[in-house]
């Protein structure tokens, strides 16, 4: 019994003994395993670090590459922009050929528009011009039938004497009326002195200036009555002045007989007048 406890032990303690020595031979291999396989481990990390190596490389050039591009393609566009750009920088420069004819073509329109308001215009001013004038000679002729003297003669006797300041004024603003070729306003004027009582010094001279009037209306058989009142008065400067007038007056009427015995009349009655040469060459 003792003997089968003793050979079970024994072959229990050649098992450990077994045991240890095959433990012992599994820690030496596993060092060349574990050798290997840091050898391999260290192959695959360089091979790893090579391979990541040259993915870094690859990622690198392809971030150069699309650093490249997109900085090409950056600058492209800036090309582009510039060359887009300029039409622009030469529209502002100056209106385009569209532009101007446009603008032409507004103002010829508007030119059109403003010749044809002249022309409008030039007619409605023509229009006026012929109603004013049609005014002017209607009132013109309703002042004239209004102051239109009587061309009777009426004769009157003027006092001797010498004529007022005043009258003598009156006279000579009615001169200068005739001077200023008012002639219906001046016989007006010179018969109102008449008609006051000037007296005969400056008489005579009105008659003379009434038929001198008439004689520049063309009113001749007039003129040569009111110029001969002039010879009524005993003393008057104005007497070859009429006589002279009244030939001239028959002159014109084309009673060419009469005028020229006015004209002997004139230089046999006042041969030292100035007129006397005037009327000797009317004579025919």
């Amino acid at each position: 019994m003792v003997s089968s406890k003793c050979r079970f032990f024994f072959i229990l303690f050649l098992m450990g003994i077994f045991s240890l020595y095959l433990a012992g031979c599994g820690s030496s291999q596993p060092t060349h395993e574990d050798e290997a396989v840091t050898d391999t481990w260290s192959n695959d990390e360089s091979t790893s670090s090579d391979s990541t190596t040259d993915e870094q490389a690859t990622v690198d050039e392809q971030t150069a590459n699309t650093d490249t591009t997109e900085e090409q393609t950056a600058k492209e566009p800036q090309t582009q922009t510039v060359e887009t750009q300029q039409p622009v920088d030469t529209i502002a420069q100056g209106p385009s050929v569209e532009e101007l004819q446009q603008e032409l073509d507004a103002l010829k329109s508007e030119n059109l528009q403003m010749q044809d308001r002249l022309s409008q215009t030039s007619n409605e001013n023509k229009s006026l011009s012929t109603k004013v004038s049609d005014l002017e000679a209607a009132l013109a002729a309703a002042k004239s039938a209004r102051k239109e003297p009587s061309s009777k003669v009426i004769s009157r006797t003027a006092s001797a004497g010498k004529s007022s300041p005043a009258q003598i004024q009156k006279y000579t603003d009615a001169v200068n009326t005739t001077k200023q070729r008012n002639y219906s306003e001046a016989i007006h004027q010179f018969e109102s002195l008449l008609n006051s009582g000037i007296k005969d010094d400056y008489a005579d001279n009105c008659y003379y200036w009434i038929g001198e009037s008439y004689f520049q209306l063309k009113k001749y058989k007039e003129a040569i009555d009111h110029f001969k009142q002039v010879a009524n008065y005993k003393f008057s400067e104005k007497k070859d002045d009429a006589q002279f007038m009244i030939a001239r007056s028959y002159e014109r009427l084309g009673q060419r007989e009469k005028a020229n015995d006015e004209y002997r009349k004139l230089v046999e009655l006042y041969p030292a007048s100035e007129l006397a040469s005037k009327a000797q060459a009317k004579i025919r």
